[in-house]
């Protein structure tokens, strides 16, 4: 096992006061060599771990308010890598999915229909699973933002096989 001491930090681009821009999300390529680091404020680093040097900024995910006043922006909440790297999921505070080309630099395409923040994520080959860990599952084509199935059912816990055969959920209570 090779172990580097790296710190990594994701300071903001502009100077917003009280915010202290913590990584709420970290998901790591299964090469090793590429990680992806969401905060509180929304804002989406792309690092390169052999360097131990941020690559780039590859979204800042917009706040809730429409209005004209600055807002603080939503925070990113869930984060995954496709096992091929070619495109990341990026789940933020203000209910909205993304969906990243990092081959193209491009968000390809926004996932809108949940209710509440996204607290599952899984890829299924070109397939996205997400969940609001109530009781909203939702599948959806992965670069036309195409909403294949919504279901209802217990899921505040929700796991996928390896296979990706079987998807398996439930109410997370002590029984």
């Amino acid at each position: 096992m090779n172990l580097k001491k790296r710190k990594f930090s994701s300071k903001p681009k502009s100077t917003e006061q009280n915010s202290t821009n913590l990584i709420k999300a970290f998901v790591i390529s299964k090469e090793g060599d590429i990680a992806i680091t969401g905060n509180e404020l929304g804002q989406v680093n792309l690092w390169n771990l052999l360097e131990g040097e941020l690559v780039d900024t590859i979204i800042d995910v917009p706040s809730l308010s429409n209005s004209q006043e600055p807002a603080i922006k939503s925070g990113v909440c869930k984060l995954i890598l496709s096992n091929s790297n070619v495109f990341s999921v990026i789940a933020s505070n203000n209910h909205m999915v993304y969906v990243y080309d990092i081959e193209m630099g491009d968000v390809v395409t926004e996932f809108t229909e949940h209710q509440s923040p996204v607290k599952h994520i899984h890829i299924i080959d070109e397939k996205i699973l997400t969940s609001d860990g109530f009781t909203q599952c939702k599948i959806w084509l992965a670069h036309s933002g195409q909403l294949l199935e919504s279901i209802t059912v217990d899921c505040q816990i929700l796991g996928l096989s390896p296979d990706s055969k079987y998807v398996v959920s439930g109410p997370g209570e002590n029984m």
